[in-house]
């Protein structure tokens, strides 16, 4: 009798298909319009394969465990906390990089200064790089594996942030990485040919009209918000950086496109001794600033 229990029991309550499990997620993620992909992203992370496998498995079993973790964090989804930080990790330029709400996520738009650097420095030996409000490291990481003899010195504000962008350069073998805790180019000690900051710029009225505000306010708003309309720590960093930069050094600046334009004037006001160009990102948006330093 005690078998047959059993047995009765396990056939009442089998394991879910992987089908079941991506349709009870997304009936958790519903009305949101990307409810299968992110559904599919959480059992892609969880059986540690990718989304092709989980669309081509979907015949397969989910154990118990396993449902009841995707099922917590599809909840955790639906409550608006960024994916990213449900998974622990965010891809950026062909690689995964380990996110937490100390740092900020990357975005898409920031690898735009990894390929223009790349070009930029391609004819210089050795050169000396510095990443300004580094985060995550994706920054610094992507252009010290890109340009493998390049000395490259990852500054944050954030000790938390530093620890999360010291896993990921170790994770990823990114040895040629120098991380220092301080604001902004403070702690910088000698020349540099490179800069790249892609610091807080959104004002608060920005964020409070985005569509996506209740994602932002996962984030570490350190690492979002600046006064001066977004500007104030762009401004100080184009600043410090005239006597860092090499003759021809370049500071590469993410920031919002209606931004831009005054940025400019304010460059022009203060008579600060660079030539300027504008990359647009994928939308075909204005987005980043680089600043060459004149002579």
């Amino acid at each position: 009798m005690p078998v047959t229990k059993r047995r009765q029991k396990r056939h009442q309550n089998p394991d879910m298909t992987i089908q079941e499990l991506r349709t009870a997620c997304s009936g958790i993620l519903q009305p949101h319009p990307d409810a299968l992909r992110d559904t599919d992203q959480i059992i892609a992370r969880l059986f540690q394969q990718d989304i092709s496998w989980v669309l081509s498995h979907t015949d397969a079993p989910a154990t118990e465990q396993t449902v009841k973790q995707a099922l917590n964090m599809a909840k955790r989804r639906a409550k608006h906390e960024p994916l990213a930080y449900i998974l622990g990790f965010q891809p950026f330029y062909g690689r995964d990089f380990i996110v937490t709400p100390d740092v900020l996520i990357p975005r898409p738009e920031s690898e735009l200064i990894i390929d223009r650097i790349k070009e930029d420095l391609a004819s210089l030996t050795n050169p000396k790089i510095i990443d300004v409000g580094t985060g995550s490291g994706c920054l610094a990481i992507s252009v010290a594996l890109a340009l493998p003899e390049a000395t490259v010195t990852a500054i944050d504000v954030s000790a938390k942030a530093l620890l999360i962008a010291k896993e990921n350069a170790d994770r990823l073998s990114a040895t040629n990485v120098l991380f220092t805790l301080g604001n902004l180019l403070e702690p910088v000690q000698g020349e540099a040919d490179a800069i790249m900051a892609n610091l807080p710029y959104l004002p608060q009225n920005e964020i409070d009209l985005s569509p996506t505000a209740n994602e932002l306010a996962y984030e570490p708003q350190l690492a979002l918000l600046a006064g001066d309309a977004g500007l104030e720590l762009i401004k100080r960093c184009t600043e410090q950086s005239v006597s860092i930069l090499v003759c021809g050094g370049k500071l590469y600046l993410e920031m919002l496109p209606d931004q831009i334009p005054s940025f400019f004037v304010w460059l022009m006001t203060n008579g600060l001794p660079f030539t300027n160009s504008v990359l647009q990102d994928l939308s075909g948006l204005n987005r980043i600033v680089v600043l060459t330093k004149t002579c």
